[in-house]
């Protein structure tokens, strides 16, 4: 029989998966819901309602991301960063 902090560890990092998995999610959702303001300009309504969509779209979009990136977490983050920096991105490695 498992000892209860073995459970409950496995619990844990079944909950961490989770989240992780949300988090990334969130912001993929985040990058694509970015590009929406640009397909709100050929609907066919008013201009106010253009913008203020436009406007809502990209707030929910910076949302999602950050709640995206709270979930994912520092570590992370923190290995990534680099590859997510163009000005790296043709370096030469040594």
């Amino acid at each position: 029989m498992k000892k209860k902090t073995e459970i409950i560890k496995a619990k844990s990092e079944r909950a961490d998966k989770i989240q992780f998995r949300l988090g990334i999610a969130l912001i993929i959702i985040s990058c694509i819901r970015y590009y929406l303001p640009f397909h709100i300009y050929f609907l066919d309504i008013s201009m106010k309602h253009k913008i203020f969509f436009s406007g809502l779209t990209v707030g929910v979009a910076e949302l999602f991301f950050w709640v995206g990136l709270f979930l994912v977490g520092e570590e992370y983050v923190k290995k990534y960063w680099d590859k997510l920096n163009p000005a790296r991105w043709f370096r030469k490695k040594k």
